[in-house]
């Protein structure tokens, strides 16, 4: 499998890791739910979105959802 970029949300207190696939889902999630109405105002049209790593080889993460490797430049 492939390595992709890490995608997190800022909101998350997990600090969790997604692949493109499960960022999709998760993001699909919150807006349909409204979490975090005091960060995000939904009311306005403004919707949940995410952050993206930069590219790093000797920095591997986990996707939380499927296990996917990511590059990362955070340290876990």
């Amino acid at each position: 499998m492939e390595k992709q970029l890490a995608r997190w949300i800022y909101w998350d207190d997990q600090n969790d890791y997604y692949c493109s696939d499960c960022i999709e889902k998760r993001l699909e999630e919150i807006n349909c739910n409204k979490e975090y109405p005091d960060s995000i105002d939904y009311e306005n049209g403004d919707t949940c979105g995410y952050y993206e790593d930069y590219a790093q080889e000797d920095e591997t993460v986990y996707c939380c959802k499927c296990e996917a490797p990511l590059y990362s430049l955070i340290d876990c």
